[in-house]
């Protein structure tokens, strides 16, 4: 499970580049950055630039929140470069898919960037997580364990189809 890390300030001169993550050249020395792949389509990043960086730090990098250069401030879709947000996505077909297996629901779908992760069990009482698209198709399929702590929360929270 991800920690949390202070927000953090950084400004300086970007002295090196790689692909989304670079290096920013301070007073009190260099700090690797990183605007994740979205957030350097975005930006822009080229060695020399002046900038302002806001975001979490982390042990090894800040994940940049806003990175402003020249007066102009980019907003990065989330605090690690990639969208907080996922896309608009209803468990409904993930839900259909798992009951039309002959499964039983046994908690919430759990949301994740492009699947919907679901707990269920079969008619001979053995419980499995589906792995579901958003579209409804069945991408990979496990044996669950409802005492796992990511089911806790949900057990027994299943929404109806």
């Amino acid at each position: 499970m991800p920690h949390k890390e202070p927000a953090a300030t950084v400004e300086g001169e970007i002295s090196d580049v790689f692909a989304h993550r670079f290096v920013v050249r301070t007073a009190e020395g260099s700090v690797m950055a990183d605007l994740g792949p979205k957030g350097a389509k975005k930006a822009d990043v080229k060695v020399g630039d002046k900038v302002k960086l806001t975001g979490r730090q982390t042990p090894s990098e800040l994940k940049v929140a806003t990175f402003e250069r020249g007066g102009e401030t980019i907003a990065v879709e989330g605090p690690d470069g990639h969208e907080d947000e996922h896309e608009e996505a209803d468990p409904a077909a993930a839900l259909k898919a798992v009951k039309d297996l002959g499964h039983e629901v046994v908690g919430e779908p759990r949301r994740k960037p492009k699947h919907f992760e679901v707990l269920a069990k079969d008619g001979k009482g053995a419980h499995h997580e589906h792995h579901v698209a958003h579209d409804g198709e069945i991408k990979k399929t496990k044996a669950g364990d409802p005492a796992d702590d990511k089911w806790k929360k949900s057990k027994n929270k299943a929404k109806a189809a």
